[in-house]
């Protein structure tokens, strides 16, 4: 994976204010009230401790293509969120948007993380391989569209970590071998975040996309 050689902060794009404000969180601790919710829908763009949450659909987005004008010469760590069940729609909406293409395009010094939304019915249908082989093709598209972005993560924003766990593993390894999907899945069973059938299932489609399709989120 890749990695800045300086001090990054963590910028948070998305298109739905709340699962974002979710996401933060739990891995953070931060916890946003209503009424901070209102002035990212409002002002677009919102700074807590290292952290820049930027909303897209403001009512201010002049001020927020201006905001973007100040911060973008840093180096940040940026989690893209969008929606899973509509990735046609949400590439368009990542690929096509004026102002994160401006953004990207005014910094040489970001890493691209994709965070999934709306995962939930692809783990209800046994989709997640489907799931993970469209964001697979979306972050293709987002590096060879921005040249100077280097490759995170995908992960999923999930009430569960063991999910981004795997994840995480699989997107670690230079090539996923078999002894790979068998250590880390016992290594995962084994902690009480997958006791359920679903997350075993779950854990396994996520392993067994890895094993399969030779890291293709590389």
């Amino acid at each position: 994976m890749a990695k800045i050689k300086e001090e990054t902060n963590e910028i948070f794009w998305t298109w739905d204010v709340y699962s974002c404000v979710e996401f933060i969180s739990r891995i953070f601790g931060i916890h946003l009230n209503e009424q901070e919710c209102e002035l990212i829908k409002i002002n677009g763009i919102y700074y807590i401790d290292s952290i820049i949450i930027i909303y897209e659909l403001c009512t201010n987005r002049q001020e927020l293509f201006e905001a973007l004008k100040k911060i973008s010469e840093k180096a940040y760590n940026i989690f893209i969120a969008f929606n899973g069940i509509q990735i046609g729609n949400s590439k368009k909406q990542i690929l096509e948007s004026m102002y994160l293409n401006y953004f990207i395009n005014s910094n040489n010094k970001l890493i691209i993380n994709l965070l999934i939304d709306s995962y939930k019915v692809f783990i209800n249908a046994n989709n997640v391989k489907e799931l993970l082989l469209e964001v697979t093709s979306l972050k293709n598209n987002i590096l060879s569209s921005f040249k100077s972005v280097k490759d995170g993560y995908a992960l999923i924003n999930s009430k569960n970590p063991i999910y981004n766990m795997a994840l995480i593993e699989g997107q670690e390894k230079e090539k996923f071998i078999i002894s790979d999907y068998r250590d880390i899945k016992e290594r995962l069973f084994e902690n009480p975040l997958s006791r359920g059938a679903e997350e075993k299932e779950t854990l396994e489609a996520i392993l067994s996309y890895f094993l399969n399709y030779e890291h293709d989120m590389k």
